[in-house]
């Protein structure tokens, strides 16, 4: 029984048609080949300086209360990064750069979290693609 299985698994559980898995199962697999192969992938993937990964910040304050969770924030290059992974399904048309600034002010809550004793590098990493963007 490999891990793949067990995906399956849990999308025949929801009702999902076998042409929907294959879909969801072929992002998958290019998502992990990128991951492993591509040179974005390999340097997300490794471990970094203070590196927290889907850690939970409550946030508490007279006008609102919310939990802001961002994938991925570490300490690289003298920068705090804070990295959001983000799934497209792959369309040759999509401009990438265009389609990460859509997810600039997200960005710029998970920016707030963080104390200024390190310039922030935002970016969104496409998992599918395998390309980190700038923001």
């Amino acid at each position: 029984y490999n891990k793949l299985s067990f995906i399956n698994s849990l999308f025949l559980e929801k009702s999902y048609s076998e042409n929907e898995i294959k879909i969801a199962i072929n992002l998958i697999l290019q998502s992990l080949k990128w991951l492993k192969d591509g040179t974005d992938g390999r340097w997300i993937y490794r471990l970094h300086n203070e590196d927290k990964i889907e850690s939970r910040y409550q946030i508490t304050t007279q006008e609102i209360e919310c939990t802001l969770i961002p994938d991925r924030a570490f300490i690289e290059g003298n920068k705090r990064w804070i990295i959001d992974y983000k799934t497209l399904f792959y369309d040759k048309n999509i401009d990438l750069d265009i389609e990460a600034k859509k997810h600039l002010p997200q960005l710029v809550q998970y920016e707030k979290l963080f104390d200024g004793t390190y310039k922030i590098q935002k970016a969104i990493y496409f998992v599918v693609q395998g390309r980190l963007i700038l923001i």
